[in-house]
């Protein structure tokens, strides 16, 4: 099995994945906001955070949104979930405007 792709209309879904490959969610965001995507639940007992980027849509237009990447790798057989918020950290949880989550369940 290859690398697991995810984006924004896979919210709420489960998912297979094998063992020591990646989980990739790909997901808009607007850091001029103030508003940021966060993992806000994982297991890191079940998976390993590789990298958390973001690339902007436009290098023209100055504010323009983007999209922000995690890069998970499985690193234990089981089921676990990837929980995330779109949040502004300095204003603590009373500001998650979204949550993203999926199920995955990590194959040999």
């Amino acid at each position: 099995m290859q690398d697991l792709i995810l984006t924004a209309k896979d919210n709420g879904k489960s998912f297979s994945a094998s063992l020591g490959n990646s989980i990739i969610i790909k997901i808009p965001e607007n850091p001029t906001t103030g508003f940021r995507w966060e993992l806000e639940e994982f297991d890191d007992s079940a998976l390993e955070m590789q990298a958390s980027d973001f690339s902007s849509k436009s290098t023209i237009l100055t504010g323009s949104g983007g999209e922000k990447s995690f890069t998970i790798k499985t690193k234990k057989i089981g089921q676990t979930s990837i929980r995330l918020k779109l949040w502004r950290d300095w204003e603590g949880d009373s500001s998650v405007i979204e949550r993203y989550e999926v199920n995955i369940e990590v194959l040999d």
